[in-house]
């Protein structure tokens, strides 16, 4: 679901995120993830901004654009160089770099929980019913696990830290499609958050 037609009052906690505008003016450049959360529950705080890409020549810009014009701190970045965050007025950013997206569309169907299925470039959200749907009753159901070690460690994270419920189905998806599933030794990382 696109949905275009955003109340720009609605969007001023994440606007005042940097100069948000110029990073994803480039149409190469996506919010998504927990900070929009907000967008449909604003008693869900905002842990971080997550970035991700449609190539790799954009992130170099967006480092840039960090560290020399906003003088962003890096505080981590995983031993490959797929994730790399820095913290900036308070806020913490992380540029997921470990793959590129064509679309919104394509990036949010990779997310391993439906509430986090939300996507923004700055002036189209694509997001999705079941999205909307768990992000008002805080639930954590499962889209897909890439990453099982990290997807059990956000399920973790989402009931203690958010207060999220894990359905008994996300549990019972979860262990289905671990034990169903071969996984590769690189698809058991924990750094993906």
């Amino acid at each position: 679901m696109k949905i275009t037609n955003i109340k720009q009052k609605k969007l001023q906690h994440i606007k005042r995120f940097l100069d948000l505008r110029l990073l994803l003016q480039t149409g190469s450049v996506y919010l998504a993830g927990g900070a929009l959360q907000t967008l449909v529950n604003p008693s869900i705080e905002i842990n971080d901004y997550d970035l991700f890409f449609k190539d790799k020549e954009i992130v170099k810009i967006v480092k840039v654009l960090l560290e020399e014009v906003h003088k962003a701190t890096k505080i981590f970045e995983c031993p490959k160089g797929e994730l790399t965050t820095y913290s900036v007025k308070g806020m913490k950013i992380q540029l997921i770099t470990k793959f590129y997206y064509p679309s919104m569309e394509n990036l949010i169907n990779t997310f391993d929980f439906c509430a986090a299925m939300f996507a923004f470039d700055g002036e189209t959200l694509v997001t999705t019913r079941t999205a909307i749907h768990d992000t008002k009753k805080k639930l954590v159901t499962i889209n897909v696990v890439g990453f099982p070690v990290a997807t059990l460690n956000r399920m973790i994270k989402y009931a203690a830290r958010k207060k999220f419920r894990v359905t008994p189905d996300a549990m019972r998806d979860f262990v289905m499609i671990v034990n169903l599933s071969r996984y590769d030794p690189e698809d058991m990382e924990l750094y993906i958050d």
